[in-house]
């Protein structure tokens, strides 16, 4: 096929034909899998660039990735990659496709934020903001429509970052499923030393004005080429993940028609409706077949009628996209061998841990309280404690528009672990709690489980805990004939599966319990995705704790000042008070004074709760022109 040019007015058409809708103010990122341009130096806008197909490689870099301004001033294009290094497939595949993927060609969303938050190679670049459906190979090195797709979780941790490598005749670019630039970053790994290669037009140019979030539409070269080779009275309009309109209403009704569930007919096809359309394609044409777009033959098996490009109806959004970002966490790089051995050392009452024979940190210290014996961490200990501590300065930068959460959370994380993500304790009636949240094994369907569901999706998650797997979504752990929940819920109403195996002996410390928390704490150590994974998780179950207050008990939050919305959340984390108290003192004459109340009085929780108060008032100012129900509180 010959070569062909790409223009606003292409990038236009592509959009058009797949129903995505596009900021009309604002920068637009868009990436081209299997085409390159002709001048791969990483271009200043123009009118047009050059384009030639390429097939897609996973061992160079074979893609674009460009830049669209929503003036006339053109578009730039930059050689990258979409699709993950070979040196992450064929790792994955030894998991079962777990640590790779390619994200599946659609509309997505990304903002400013810090790929490898953290490490080294740390860098700004930006950051997963939406679901990615996307798909995993474990039988080959390729991606086909026999592979299966990923459609279960919130996150798969992909960015958009530079490639650690300029050099496009070469292997070694850096992706294990996000989408890359050409160039290295400025980072501590490079001295901080300034950006280089394509990446550095790209990052200096999206990050030179005031926008934060950025449509990213991914298209596939062969398409690319024939809508710019077609009229557009012979090209049918198609809907994929992240269309929207009129034609995405006309499938979702077909697919409830035939059967299928995905909720409202919103027009927006999202996960549910992807899950929808690819079950139907799996019936209709069988396994391997089912590749969640709607062309011509899915289009005629469900009744509707594609219209063609020239009758397409082009609508823009806001530059502010109004859909909220979820919580991001980041793909890892490439990982070292496995560990051969945790073990773990006491000596007098304090335990220690040794991975794979390095250097011994710290774990905990032998205590009894009430019935129970287990390890705790006393003060003494925590400031040379493993595994991070909690800067919301930080991770403002990091949750990008979600950064206001960071200040939300502080209070809580300061309570609750004074701000350590390797705090650790097994000694009371939870099993363990762990975390800078310090999320507790017990209670079903909440916290410590939730935790693990997500750090076992991770791709060094066999690195650490080798016996465990998710299975339908849920924490198993290997038999000799299979595996066996740990999710079931014993007849005290909790998770004794799961706290038997973090901690099997409630009444003494056993090296099991120790040896639990020193993976938790080792991982926390080497991997910063345990640590994005605890405040993800944080975000989610406050956001839900809170949301419920309005919803189930009739409090207008939009009214609230969202420091206040902090009591709600740490009481309800802590569990110290319930959903009618809470809305009694926030209707009370002073709210403030009435939340703190809530648990004050009681010996056990007195410090705890002066600590709450004392973090707000550190935050207030950080939050005083949110809004519960807008922006970053969507």
């Amino acid at each position: 096929m010959a070569d062909f040019t790409i223009t606003q007015a292409l990038l236009g058409r592509l959009a058009a034909r797949n129903n995505f809708l596009m900021p009309d103010d604002a920068l637009v990122f868009f990436g081209i899998r299997g085409a390159l341009p002709l001048d791969i130096s990483g271009t200043p806008f123009a009118a047009g660039h050059v384009m030639r197909l390429t097939d897609i490689d996973h061992v160079r870099m074979r893609c674009t990735l460009g830049q669209m301004r929503g003036d006339e001033s053109g578009l730039a294009v930059f050689p990258g990659s979409t699709v993950p290094s070979m040196a992450n497939i064929i790792a994955a595949r030894a998991r079962r496709g777990v640590g790779a993927n390619m994200l599946m060609l659609g509309r997505y969303s990304f903002v400013r934020g810090v790929h490898k938050i953290g490490r080294p190679g740390g860098h700004r670049a930006f950051r997963q903001a939406v679901f990615f459906p996307v798909w995993r190979t474990s039988d080959d090195l390729d991606y086909d429509l026999s592979d299966a797709p990923d459609l279960d979780g919130d996150l798969v941790w992909d960015n958009l970052h530079c490639a650690y490598h300029d050099n496009l005749d070469t292997p070694g670019f850096s992706s294990a499923g996000c989408q890359v630039v050409c160039g290295h970053p400025k980072s501590p790994a490079r001295q901080n030393r300034p950006e280089t290669g394509p990446w550095k037009r790209f990052i200096d140019t999206a990050y030179g004005g005031n926008q934060n979030r950025f449509t990213y539409m991914l298209f596939g070269g062969a398409e690319a080429a024939m809508v710019a080779g077609k009229p557009a009275s012979e090209v049918r309009q198609s809907v994929r993940f992240g269309s929207s309109g009129a034609l995405v209403e006309a499938v979702q009704t077909a697919l409830i028609a035939k059967g299928y569930e995905l909720g409202a007919v919103d027009g927006d096809f999202g996960r549910d409706t992807i899950e929808a359309l690819m079950a139907f394609q799996t019936r209709e044409f069988g396994t391997g077949k089912a590749d969640g777009i709607v062309g011509p033959n899915t289009a005629a098996a469900l009744g509707v009628t594609l219209p063609t490009l020239a009758d397409a109806v082009v609508d823009t959004l806001p530059s502010e996209d109004p859909r909220p970002s979820i919580a991001i966490i980041e793909t890892p790089p490439p990982l070292p061998a496995p560990p051969h051995d945790i073990a773990v050392e006491q000596k007098a009452k304090d335990w220690t841990a040794k991975i794979d024979g390095g250097q011994g940190f710290y774990v905990g210290t032998s205590v009894k309280w009430a019935s129970f014996q287990g390890i705790y961490q006393p003060s003494a200990k925590l400031p040379n404690l493993p595994g991070g501590h909690y800067d919301p300065s930080d991770w403002e930068t990091a949750l990008g528009a979600q950064g206001p959460w960071a200040w939300f959370l502080a209070p809580t994380i300061i309570a609750e672990s004074g701000g350590l993500f390797g705090r650790v304790n097994t000694y009371d009636g939870a099993g363990l709690t762990f975390g800078a949240l310090q999320f507790a094994s017990h209670t079903p369907d909440d916290n410590l489980i939730l935790l693990f569901r997500r750090l076992m999706a991770l791709p060094d998650a066999e690195r650490w805990f080798p016996d465990l797997r998710l299975v339908n979504g849920q924490i198993h752990r290997r038999t000799a004939s299979g595996t066996a929940s740990l999710e079931k819920v014993g007849a005290n109403g909790r998770l004794t599966d799961f706290m038997a195996y973090l901690n099997p002996d409630a009444t003494s410390v056993s090296p099991t319990e120790v040896e639990s928390a020193a993976r938790l704490m080792g991982w926390s150590i080497e991997s910063d995705d345990v640590k994005e994974a605890q405040v993800a998780l944080g975000i989610k179950r406050f956001a839900q704790r809170v949301n419920r207050l309005g919803s189930g008990y009739g409090v207008n939050l939009a009214t609230q000042p969202v420091h206040r919305l902090i009591w709600v959340a740490d009481i309800l984390h802590h569990g110290r008070g319930r959903y009618a108290t809470i809305r009694d003192a926030i209707q009370s004459s002073d709210p403030d004074a009435a939340l703190a109340k809530i648990g004050g009085s009681d010996v056990r929780w007195k410090d705890r709760v002066k600590t709450v108060a004392t973090e707000i008032g550190k935050v207030k100012a950080k939050l005083a022109g949110e809004r519960w129900g807008s922006g970053a509180f969507a």
